[in-house]
């Protein structure tokens, strides 16, 4: 029985030049210390919150996106600055 053939094709090569800048880039944020690493985490965190986003809009739902990601840096924010009252305010706001 033939093999399905794949329609999208992997490049070695590729794969591993994005592992090394990326482990690169978390190396230099941790050496750098926690607020270069906080940025790197929030820039992560708000591009994947911002791919569901896109993802649950292409399905017809309705998302308010600019205020979705406004309250989970926010929400990140104040963990990361270990403020309860930010966090707290923030999900309060969010789900009103």
């Amino acid at each position: 029985m033939a093999q399905p053939v794949s329609r999208h094709t992997r490049s070695l090569t590729q794969a591993v030049v994005t592992a090394v800048v990326l482990l690169s880039l978390i190396a230099v944020c941790a050496y750098l210390g926690e607020p270069a690493f906080f940025v790197l985490i929030i820039s992560v965190v708000s591009i994947a919150q911002f791919e569901l986003y896109d993802g649950l809009i292409q399905r017809g739902h309705r998302v308010v996106t600019a205020f979705g990601l406004a309250a989970g840096m926010m929400l990140m924010v104040g963990a990361f600055l270990q403020s309860a009252e930010l966090v707290a305010a923030t999900a309060v706001v969010a789900v009103l």
